[in-house]
């Protein structure tokens, strides 16, 4: 039997992760037991959880504690197919990432090989140090680099800006939470938004990094700008950033390499789309 716990017994599945290896599987939960990220958690027992089932109420979903139980397998198999599946679907998320704990990957294939799965691989880094503390002398002339506020959020004359607020929803229960507990930059050049920077998945003084520019400006060295400003920030307010993204994203990496991260570990996940979407 699952059980969906109430918020107030969310720190329950705590221990689970107790001796686990870094991913952003930690990093998405403890946002969302933090309060800070909407999501669902089911366990096999409400007190002292030996198994877990997560969901961000959009793309991911993850899977912690015993592996084992067969029976507890055949629920989740139950739930995520019939229950979470629809549900996802409805809320336009026909994809999803599914993270796991050591142990799970064999189990997770075998039930629920319907689903699609693909194996990907991911890189996850922690900051070593900022490499550019100059890294204000090289805005181009023309473009500024600004702290996402409630001003800027205001702007509509800014090209773009509902694709930073769409972040922001995907990853924050409302953009007042994010003025509130996150915080982010964005470069601007003619009135448009050509790269941004964003806190996602906010727990204690830990920030996830959600990271773009827009494809007309890739190739210019904005992410790296975005990134030097976001760094600088948590490093002025004790905040510890991670940055997390798939293995094959060179782009990615070298904006994290080039920032002053280092790399912790490679970890896997499945890619897999729920049936009827």
């Amino acid at each position: 039997m699952l059980y969906e716990l109430e918020k107030e017994d969310y720190r329950n599945v705590e221990p689970l992760f107790v001796n686990e290896p870094l991913t952003y599987f930690q990093i998405v939960l403890n946002a969302i037991v933090a309060g800070n990220t909407s999501g669902r958690l089911w366990v096999d027992d409400v007190i002292a959880p030996n198994t877990m089932l997560m969901w961000d109420e959009g793309p991911i979903l993850g899977l912690a504690g015993d592996e084992s139980n067969g029976k507890c397998n055949k629920e989740l198999d139950k739930l995520i197919n019939r229950g979470i599946a629809p549900a996802a679907i409805a809320r336009g998320n026909g994809g999803f990432k599914m993270f796991y704990s050591d142990g799970w990957e064999e189990v997770v294939g075998r039930l629920f090989k319907d689903l699609s799965l693909q194996t990907r691989d991911r890189v996850i880094f922690l900051l070593d140090k900022l490499k550019d503390e100059d890294w204000r002398d090289r805005i181009p002339d023309g473009c500024s680099v600004r702290q996402i506020d409630v001003e800027l959020l205001r702007s509509d004359y800014l090209m773009n800006i509902e694709r930073v607020k769409e972040e922001i929803a995907c990853c924050w229960t409302s953009v007042g939470h994010f003025l509130n507990e996150g915080f982010g930059f964005c470069l601007i050049t003619d009135d448009k938004i050509a790269a941004w920077c964003t806190a996602e998945y906010a727990s204690g003084t830990n920030r996830g990094i959600g990271i773009e520019t827009v494809e007309e400006y890739q190739g210019r060295g904005f992410a790296t700008l975005t990134a030097c400003a976001f760094v600088e920030y948590c490093m002025s307010n004790g905040l510890t950033p991670y940055w997390d993204a798939w293995k094959s994203n060179l782009a990615s990496v070298a904006v994290a390499e080039k920032v002053g991260f280092r790399k912790v570990r490679d970890y896997s996940v499945f890619l897999g789309r729920f049936i009827g979407s």
